[in-house]
């Protein structure tokens, strides 16, 4: 197997960008976008690009042509044209210029021109800024009315726009830089992207108030700029206001694995799977509207088989002005027939199933005080689970009433928005975000059920269905992440890990048993595993034990196990795109195992002096022992 496959899962290439170095300045440009920009080697702006998106939200692939780039004494500047073809066969013609001046002045403008009349959700420039040294600093937006509001960038997330109609926002990076930026064309807005797991807040047009899909026009260029400058001040004389850790227990969580109706097939396969990663318990989700009864029943073969716990997730069925009593009633019928007894019981409204954005009206539900007491009322013997069955942004918009249920629970996703490398690594950052915030509505005594967390996206509460990936691509939106079966995903998994380090989560779903959601081909009598398999079967064996995190090198995280007397083990996995060279504990140091080029390799060998390479996306465990 080739390197490419091993690694990402697929043979596309990845994403890569050219550098480029101006003065003080730095960045990536990257198909048409520009990335990583750097003022005096900080981070001010991740990216500044052009997206479009269907009507479904999903996002237009564009071919980039005859990219040029000019330098003189006094100035860089870079154009390029692009196109992108929509379904119904229109092509969006989209032309930028970047120019950059030594006064430290950017300049980014893009003209986007269809040539028949086409249908989108969004079309335009995006801004996106960091969170280190920005998440909490001081900010002035100028609005399109002139006026000014002081305030500053979101700690917590907030579940709405935290700016709107931006004319100009000017910040404070903790670095010491004052960082201005710009927008003209069109009215501009921010969100908080850490809410769909995104590494930074987001600066977009139009207002998401306004309707979508709407129309671009044939043959009418829509033309919109954003400049960005950079002062030098006094960096922060005080550290930014900063998320507080819980006073963790820091116990590894429960291991669970998702169980879906296609996978479940060959019931016997699935219980032979389960015994060799030993998971401490089950999700399963029921819709009546999409699931059959049967699937109950081979739900409850393979949970008596397993002796496993199963979480249940159950869409209520619902319509307006209707008693959902009876559906519930239903349920209980279903599930004594199939001889189910679930461990939990998670149900959550049809209409939550989707998402509201702001400013739209929010669907008709009952109230799920109503709902939670009658699923208590029906199921006494069942655990009670509340929140969403999608994601951190349902969650977060719709947050749940509190002292009614045994636990609450919601899923993640990275591949909403981006799904290069680099952006599916960066939302790893914004999961302590993720967590604080919910923790900070459901407190600290309320167990904390985090997933599923795999990287493919198994329903899409923002459109009408989920996008196949016969390309086999790295594709926005898709059930069918390629990168579930190499390397990446495995490395991913442990810094998923590391990012919630701090939020006492209980039980833990990373991915689905098999299948595009899992950790390996859908069963038969293939053995095939996936390199993830082996970092959750790592996960399942060392749940409950006491752990910390630590970052031995930029990019690379590690899992440290702590067992009182005994040696400690590290699970260290290497995010970055190439080897990284990492310091190795002090003490008597054992590679146990490792899973890279080579694959998954078991071997029980000393490491000497005081570093290791670790190749790109890699994952290995150390035992470190006294001298």
């Amino acid at each position: 197997m080739d390197d490419l496959l091993l690694r990402y899962g697929t043979r596309e290439l990845p994403e890569k960008g050219e550098t480029i170095r101006f003065g003080d300045w730095s960045f990536e440009l990257v198909a048409g976008d520009i990335k990583n920009i750097c003022f005096a080697g900080t981070e001010i702006v991740r990216a500044i690009g052009y997206v479009v998106r269907d009507a479904n939200w999903g996002t237009w692939p564009q071919q980039h042509l005859h990219p040029t780039l000019t330098r003189t004494a006094q100035s860089l500047t870079w154009r390029g044209t692009s196109h992108c073809h929509t379904e119904n066969g229109c092509k969006l013609t989209i032309v930028r210029e970047l120019v950059l001046t030594r006064d430290n002045q950017l300049r980014y403008s893009a003209s986007a021109c269809p040539d028949r009349a086409m249908e989108t959700a969004r079309s335009g420039i995006t801004v996106l800024y960091p969170l280190q040294g920005v998440a909490g600093s001081p900010v002035a937006v100028t609005g399109t009315d002139g006026s000014v509001t002081h305030a500053h960038f979101p700690l917590l997330i907030e579940p709405w726009q935290p700016f709107q109609h931006i004319a100009q926002l000017r910040y404070q990076h903790a670095a010491g830089w004052l960082v201005n930026t710009g927008y003209a064309g069109e009215v501009f807005e921010m969100e908080d992207q850490r809410a769909w797991s995104d590494g930074s807040y987001k600066v977009y047009s139009r207002p998401l108030a306004l309707p979508w899909p709407y129309r671009l026009a044939a043959e009418e260029a829509l033309t919109q700029s954003v400049s960005l400058s950079v002062t030098a001040i006094s960096p922060a004389s005080k550290a930014l206001p900063a998320l507080h850790p819980l006073d963790a227990h820091n116990t590894l969580p429960a291991t669970g694995l998702l169980l879906t109706e296609a996978q479940c097939e060959e019931p016997s396969h699935v219980v032979d799977a389960l015994a060799a990663l030993r998971p401490q318990h089950l999700l399963a989700h029921y819709n009546p509207e999409q699931n059959s009864p049967h699937w109950l029943a081979t739900l409850a073969w393979i949970k008596r088989q397993s002796q496993l716990p199963l979480l249940l997730e159950y869409v209520l069925p619902v319509r307006q002005g209707e008693d959902f009593r009876p559906a519930l009633a239903l349920l209980q019928q279903q599930l004594a027939e199939a001889h189910l007894q679930p461990d939990a019981l998670i149900p959550s409204p049809a209409p939550d199933m989707t998402s509201t954005p702001p400013g739209s009206e929010w669907p008709w539900t009952p109230a799920l005080e109503a709902i939670y007491r009658t699923t208590r009322e029906l199921f006494p013997d069942c655990s009670l689970g509340g929140g969403m069955l999608s994601y951190f942004t349902e969650l977060n918009r719709k947050r749940p009433p509190l002292g009614l249920t045994d636990f609450i629970t919601h899923a993640t996703c990275p591949i909403v928005h981006n799904a290069d490398d680099r952006s599916v690594v960066q939302t790893l950052e914004s999961l302590p975000y993720i967590t604080a915030t919910t923790r900070s509505f459901i407190g600290r005594q309320m167990p904390y059920y985090l997933g599923p967390s795999m990287i493919s996206m198994r329903s899409n509460p923002y459109g009408s269905h989920v996008y196949a990936n016969p390309q086999q691509r790295r594709l926005t939106m898709t059930h069918e992440d390629v990168r579930h079966r190499g390397l990446f995903f495995a490395s991913y998994l442990v810094g998923y890990m590391a990012g919630i380090v701090d939020a006492e989560v209980s039980h833990w779903c990373p991915a689905a048993l098999c299948g595009s959601l899992g950790l390996q081909p859908l069963l038969s009598s293939n053995l095939t595993r996936w390199p993830a398999w082996y970092v959750v079967r790592w996960f399942a064996a060392h749940a409950g034990q006491r752990w910390r995190a630590e970052t031995p090198q930029q990019g690379a995280v590690a899992i440290v196990i702590e067992n009182g007397e005994q040696d400690p083990i590290w699970l260290i996995a290497n995010l970055n795109d190439r080897a990284v060279t990492i310091p190795l504990p002090e003490g008597s140091v054992q590679q146990s195992w490792s899973l890279d080029s080579y694959g998954y390799r078991e071997k029980q060998r000393p490491l000497g002096g005081t570093i290791f390479t670790l190749e790109a996306c890699a994952v290995c465990e150390l035992t470190i022992g006294s001298y």
